[in-house]
C-alpha cells in the first residue's frame, strides 16, 4: 500500500469537495444579470469542467479501493490484474485526454479571447483559486498517476473508451442548445454550424491525440519502470514479451 498516493488521492477529493462546498454556499447568481452566470448555475452538470473533475474523483476512488483492498481481503493475481487494468483504462482512455483536453482548449481560448469561455465579470463571483483547480491543477494527477503501477488495455479499448466519453458528452452539448437554445460555451455561439462540426471534429481528434501519446508512453515508459513487478507474475506475461 502506497501511502504517499493515497495521501494523494485524499487531498483531491477534499480539494473537489470543497470546490462544491464552497460553490454552494458562497456563490450566489441571483445577484447577476450575466446570462452566461446563470447558464453556469443552472447547468453545471453538463459543463465539461464537471464531467473532468468527476472523472478524476471516480478514479481516485477506485484507486483507494485498488489500494487498501489487499490490507483486507485475499488477492488472487488475476483480481490484482483486473483492478489494474480498469485502472489503466480509465487513467489512459478518460482521465488524460479529459484533463489534457481541458487544460489546453480552456487557456487557449482564455488567451485568444476569454469572454469565449470565461467572461471577466465571472471574476466578481468565482474566486481565481476555483478557477485554478478547475482548469490548471487537474494536469497533476495525469502526471502522479504516470508513475503508478497499472495495466493499460489494448489501443482498441482505450480509443473506444475516449470516442464513447467525448461524444457522449457532445450530444449533451447539443441536446442542451436543443432543449433551451443555449451554448454551454460561448464559442458555439458565434461559429456558424459548418465550423461548429468542424471545431467538434478538432477537439474529438486531439482528445484522442492525448489518450495515444499516454497510452504509448505508459507502455514504453511505465511498463519499464515496473519491469521487474511485472516480471514476478506470469499473469503479466504478455507485458513482459512486449518488453524484450
Amino acid at each position: 500500500m502506497n501511502l504517499y498516493l493515497l495521501g494523494f488521492y485524499f487531498s483531491l477529493l477534499i480539494c473537489y469537495g470543497l470546490i462544491g462546498l464552497y460553490s454552494h454556499f458562497n456563490i450566489d447568481v441571483t445577484k447577476s444579470d450575466i446570462p452566461e452566470l446563470h447558464h453556469l448555475d443552472t447547468f453545471k452538470f453538463r459543463y465539461l469542467t464537471f464531467w473532468n473533475m468527476l472523472a478524476q474523483s471516480t478514479y481516485a476512488i477506485f484507486s483507494i479501493y485498488a489500494e487498501i483492498r489487499p490490507r483486507f481481503s485475499k488477492n488472487t493475481a488475476l483480481s490484482i490484474f483486473n483492478f489494474e487494468k480498469i485502472k489503466g483504462f480509465l487513467y489512459v482512455g478518460v482521465v488524460v485526454p479529459s484533463a489534457f483536453f481541458v487544460f489546453g482548449t480552456f487557456w487557449i481560448l482564455w488567451i485568444v479571447d476569454r469572454e469565449l469561455v470565461f467572461p471577466k465579470a465571472f471574476d466578481e463571483f468565482v474566486p481565481q483559486w476555483i478557477n485554478h483547480c478547475l482548469h490548471t491543477s487537474i494536469v497533476i494527477l495525469p502526471v502522479v498517476e504516470f508513475f503508478s503501477k497499472k495495466v493499460v488495455p489494448s489501443w482498441k479499448w482505450t480509443f473506444l473508451g475516449i470516442t464513447a466519453y467525448f461524444w457522449i458528452y457532445q450530444a449533451t452539448v447539443l441536446y442542451t442548445y436543443y432543449e433551451s437554445s443555449v451554448w454551454l460555451y460561448k464559442v458555439f455561439a458565434v461559429l456558424p454550424w459548418p465550423k461548429k462540426i468542424c471545431y467538434m471534429l478538432f477537439n474529438y481528434s486531439t482528445s484522442v491525440v492525448f489518450m495515444h501519446i499516454a497510452w504509448i508512453l505508459h507502455n514504453n515508459v511505465n511498463c519499464r519502470i515496473y519491469r521487474k513487478y511485472y516480471e514476478m507474475q506470469p499473469i503479466h506475461k504478455d507485458i513482459v514479451k512486449k518488453l524484450t
